[in-house]
């Protein structure tokens, strides 16, 4: 099968023009190396695409797992604030402001039992709260 060059070789010897070979051998290497690179530029560029389409799904993996594990902690954050309200007796409204207070504290239920100090702690922290803001009044 006759290549491009050398159809139009063939064009122009027909049209009674003389082609120089020398100058056909230097079209068709420039034409070889041209695909080449052509081909080379493709291999890279697909590869490059394949990696950056690698980083997105690893990202949106990494995305899903991530607000799956959110979900989960808040849901389990809401399962604690219900359990601290049933534990005390009260509403799920008062068991987030004692839980504020508990945490500006830095104390758990426990620790206020067990320790005369923290509970003073604590019932200043939820006085000074509740002075701030209708929420945190217990």
């Amino acid at each position: 099968m006759a290549g491009p060059v050398d159809v139009i070789k063939e064009y122009l010897v027909s049209l009674g023009f003389k082609v120089d070979d020398q100058a056909v051998k230097k079209a068709n290497k420039t034409i070889g190396d041209i695909g080449k690179n052509i081909s080379k530029f493709a291999d890279v560029s697909v590869a490059d695409f394949a990696m950056a389409g690698a980083a997105v799904i690893g990202f949106v993996e990494a995305a899903v797992v991530g607000i799956a594990k959110f979900v989960d902690n808040i849901g389990n954050a809401e399962i604690g604030v219900e359990k601290l309200a049933r534990q005390l007796w009260t509403s799920e409204q008062q068991a987030r402001s004692f839980q504020a207070a508990l945490s500006a504290t830095g104390a758990s239920l426990e620790d206020l039992y067990l320790s005369p100090t923290l509970m003073k702690q604590f019932t200043e922290s939820a006085a000074d709260c509740g002075q701030h803001c209708a929420s945190c009044r217990l």
